[in-house]
């Protein structure tokens, strides 16, 4: 299943470093694969995408790593990234953590695909 959970997202770290998308069902024991547009970016910092999962929408989990997570870094003004998420989806939703370093703005899309194993 595809999701677009976001389409002009605006990242400031003075007002949020930290954003999350909002929460898509999913099947137990499916795989993710990430994607990501960055249309613009400014300041020194690296932009993170993390896959998050959840079986209540409260209590969530970060489950991708750093061989899994999109990351635009400090030098990309406009970039497109893509990732297969390694660990196996065994809740219910998922979702985007978005997270950007001090003193940088970022202007992203973003989409989940989901598949049944």
């Amino acid at each position: 299943m595809f999701q677009q959970v976001a389409t002009k997202l605006f990242l400031d770290d003075s007002i949020n470093p930290i954003e999350h998308s909002q929460a898509v069902m999913v099947e137990e024991g499916s795989t993710a694969v990430l994607e990501a547009q960055l249309f613009n970016r400014t300041g020194s910092s690296d932009v993170t995408l993390n896959l998050q999962v959840s079986d209540d929408l409260e209590n969530w989990k970060t489950v991708t790593t750093t061989l899994d997570e999109i990351t635009f870094s400090s030098s990309a003004v406009v970039a497109l990234g893509r990732t297969e998420v390694s660990a196996t989806i065994n809740t219910r939703y998922c979702r985007l953590l978005y997270a950007i370093g001090s003193s940088s703005t970022a202007l992203l899309a973003a989409s989940i695909r989901t598949a049944k194993n």
